[in-house]
């Protein structure tokens, strides 16, 4: 497996780490009933909970631009010092 390969491993599991964490902050202000319900009327998560929320989500996106451009650098065998180094970065 390539070094940019590895990083988005790590950086997946770095994610379900942030999201378990952000399910159990949010648990313990809203509880479990109302996170397995719809969130159309979910109460606004504060303080740890809300930025734990705030922080999953945008690692969740940040995943979506990251993880195509690595796998079409491995499909097409394009994996170079500077893409190493930008997934380093990322």
């Amino acid at each position: 497996m390539s070094n940019e390969l590895s990083i988005l491993a790590l950086y997946g599991l770095v994610l379900i780490v942030t999201i378990v964490i952000q399910v159990l902050a949010a648990a313990g202000q809203v509880g479990l009933v109302a996170l397995a319900r719809s969130r159309d009327d979910m109460p606004m998560l504060v303080g740890l909970a809300g930025r734990l929320d705030r922080c999953q989500t945008n690692a969740v996106v940040a995943m979506v631009l990251f993880a195509p451009a690595v796998l079409i650098l491995q499909a097409k065998g394009a994996f170079t010092d500077t893409t190493l180094l930008a997934c380093q970065v990322f």
